[in-house]
Parts: structure tokens; C-alpha cells; sequence
């Protein structure tokens, strides 16, 4: 009696929850690379702070984005100058960042303890991702499972009344897996002038700031996997004078779909929703007022 061979098991199927690897031809452009190393041990625990490692890197504010306006938050590589509208492309795992509206960026959605890896590309080199990158291209990776610890936690205390917490949750899940990180900062603020130019009508520039994102990523086949990101954002500060509060609120929803095959390829299709809100005033020479 013939003995039937035994059923051939599936290839061996690896997810990274990246895109496609470097080509060959990034060698020849000026390409910076932060590891996670850098990311994870900035002493602000700020994304921008990060990036001015790279030279040339410039905003339209030297402040961060716990008192700088949102309107101001641009990005420019190549020291072309800064500039409240970003000549930069920034990228969250393929997925466009600049705010559709007035194409700044803004930072404090961005959780350093869920980033892998940045790759700054100075000038207009990255040509895939279209007249967005007039100055170059800010690739940001978020960290996979073989990075990232089943579940961390954060929280800090310092002047002004200022917290900065944050925690992630990491899992595998069958052959995927799945992260959720949530981030809050708040503070009283300092008071944007100077002693002596004070009035009654100037106060501190307070903040508060908080985010939430999960990301899942799934195969679908023996070289190809799904990605699915979701965020919430909320961003609310005031510039040092009555008047002048803003807020931020943002939801951002994205699905990227990647062959590592022979033949390697990217599909995405994603969901960018922002609302801004901002009230300008101004102070008498003496400070006693503002309109």
C-alpha cells in the first residue's frame, strides 16, 4: 500500500511592522539616521529636541511645542531658514504628518517611548513622497514588539507644576502583534516676559497636552502584512496674556499594506481630521491691559 508523503508546512512567516527596506540609491543622498537609543534618552522628551541633532534642521520658534504657538510648529531641513509652514516632509510609518490645513507639525503627538527609528533625508532626494519634501524628509518607524517591553510606565514630576507620564502596552497576538501608548503632559508654564516689562495683565503660558495611539499589525499572506494605525491627540495652552488660549484636537486613522516579496510594494490609504482653535491679544506699554 502506498504511503502518501507528508503535507508540506506553510513557509515561515515574519512580521516587522515596517515598510520596505533602504534602496540602493539613498547612498547616494544625505541621509541621517537616530537610533532608538538617541530617541529614548533626550532629557525633554520631545521629538523636536531630538531632531536638532541633525544639522540644518530649523522651526520658525527656538521653544518647544509646550510653549511655542501650533501655528509656528514648521519643519525645514537644509538651513533654508525656519519657516511656520514646514519645506520638510514628515512621516509616521508612511503616513504624512503636516497638518493639511496650515502645514505645521505638531510635536506633542509624538511619543518618543513608541519610536524605532528616524531617518532624516536633507534635500529633495526622496522624490517618492511627492513636492511635500522641498527640503528633504523626516522617515519616522514606530518600535516593534522585539524592541518594545510588555508594558512600561512613567511619570515625572518637576517646577512649575509640570507632569510628564506616559505608558505602552505591548503584545504579540498569533503571528502579529499590537502596542497601545497613551501620553499626558500639563504645566503652569513661565511667564513669556521679563520681570521688569511685567504688567498686571501678564500671566504664565499654561499647557496641557495628551495623546493616544494603538497600532496592530497582521499578516495576510506568506510576505505581506497589514498595518493599521489609529490616534488621538488633544493640545490646549495659553501664550502668557487673557486672550490668547489655543487648542488642538486631532483623530488620524491609517491602513498600509506591505509585500516584503520579490517584488516589494506599499499601499496606503489613511485619515488625517484637525481642529484649531486660537485667540490673539495684545498689552498696553505698561501692562494693564489687553485686547
Amino acid at each position: 500500500m502506498p504511503v502518501s508523503p507528508p503535507p508540506e508546512l506553510p513557509a515561515e512567516i515574519v512580521i516587522t511592522g515596517e515598510g520596505l527596506g533602504q534602496v540602493a540609491g539613498n547612498a547616494a543622498y544625505d541621509v541621517v539616521t537616530i537610533d532608538r537609543g538617541r530617541i529614548t534618552s533626550t532629557a525633554s522628551d520631545r521629538l523636536e529636541d531630538i531632531l536638532r541633532d541633525v544639522a540644518g534642521f530649523a522651526q520658525f520658534r527656538r521653544s518647544d511645542s509646550r510653549s511655542a504657538h501650533p501655528t509656528s510648529q514648521g519643519a525645514t531641513l537644509r538651513g533654508l531658514g525656519g519657516n511656520a509652514s514646514s519645506r520638510a516632509l514628515i512621516v509616521l510609518d508612511g503616513v504624512p504628518q503636516i497638518d493639511p490645513f496650515g502645514g505645521w507639525v505638531t510635536f506633542n503627538a509624538f511619543n518618543p517611548a513608541r519610536l524605532g527609528e528616524i531617518r532624516v533625508t536633507r534635500g529633495g532626494g526622496s522624490g517618492i513622497y511627492g513636492p511635500g519634501a522641498l527640503a528633504g524628509t523626516i522617515e519616522i518607524d514606530s518600535a516593534g514588539p522585539e524592541t518594545l517591553r510588555p508594558a512600561t510606565i512613567s511619570v515625572a514630576y518637576g517646577s512649575r507644576n509640570s507632569v510628564d507620564a506616559d505608558a505602552l502596552l505591548s503584545s504579540t497576538a498569533g503571528a502579529g502583534f499590537a502596542t497601545l501608548s497613551a501620553s499626558y503632559q500639563r504645566g503652569d508654564g513661565f511667564v513669556p516676559i521679563v520681570a521688569s516689562q511685567r504688567g498686571p495683565v501678564n500671566q504664565a503660558a499654561s499647557y496641557r497636552q495628551g495623546s493616544i495611539n494603538g497600532r496592530a499589525v497582521f499578516p495576510v499572506g506568506p510576505d505581506t502584512e497589514l498595518q493599521a494605525n489609529m490616534l488621538l491627540l488633544r493640545d490646549e495652552r495659553n501664550r502668557g496674556l487673557p486672550g490668547t488660549d489655543n487648542s488642538s484636537t486631532g483623530a488620524d486613522a491609517s491602513l498600509r499594506l506591505v509585500g516584503h516579496g520579490r517584488w516589494g510594494f506599499e499601499s496606503l490609504t489613511y485619515l488625517q481630521l484637525r481642529r484649531f482653535t486660537s485667540g490673539f491679544a495684545s498689552s498696553n506699554a505698561d501692562g494693564t491691559a489687553a485686547t
